[in-house]
């Protein structure tokens, strides 16, 4: 088998869709950002998910210090599998859907776009409609709370009340891209 097939999720798949597609809880209503240990660029936090069918999915999150689009949400069970088992990205490379199954001109997949394992262990990233829409994919640029509601919804992730966690950043942590010149007072004349 070639390497970008998951086996794990081969030998769980019928688990992994029925986890997939239940409705699952979240207990954290309010997430927040801590500095990422492995990582200095980036602020992560972990949250359990309650699920009916296995005992320990996390929610992980991460976003990047400085730039406020580029974060993402993994959703993670050791019983399904050592590597994440369904993920969003804002933001970064194209992904490269590998299955044959999928005609060459629709591999490619440029973020914002989620990914899941489909029935043959690949890695498969896809775009729902919310985000083709040049409307809501500005508002992910500077919305990390719009991100997680998108993603709660298509992985059917929820708080008590049937809605979705509210992740906050650390004040001071991240910047805002201004176009202030820093250096417009400052006189170099000798």
């Amino acid at each position: 088998m070639p390497e970008s097939i998951n086996k794990e999720i081969l030998q769980n798949y019928s688990i992994y869709k029925k986890v997939q597609y239940e409705k699952k809880e979240i207990t954290n209503k309010t997430i927040t950002l801590a500095d990422k240990k492995n990582n200095v660029h980036f602020r992560q936090a972990i949250s359990p998910i309650i699920s009916s069918i296995v005992s320990d999915i996390e929610l992980i999150i991460e976003a990047d210090k400085k730039q406020v689009k580029r974060y993402g949400f993994k959703l993670k069970s050791k019983s399904i599998c050592e590597k994440p088992f369904f993920r969003f990205d804002s933001s970064g490379v194209t992904h490269n859907n590998k299955a044959p199954t999928i005609p060459l001109p629709l591999r490619q997949i440029t973020p914002p776009h989620f990914q899941y394992y489909d029935e043959l262990g690949y890695n498969t990233a896809y775009k729902t409609d919310e985000l083709k829409n040049p409307q809501i994919i500005a508002e992910l640029e500077t919305d990390i709370n719009k991100g997680i509601g998108l993603f709660c919804e298509e992985s059917v992730i929820f708080t008590a009340t049937n809605g979705f966690p509210n992740i906050e950043r650390e004040a001071g942590i991240l910047f805002k891209n201004e176009e202030i010149d820093p250096l417009i007072n400052v006189s170099f004349d000798e």
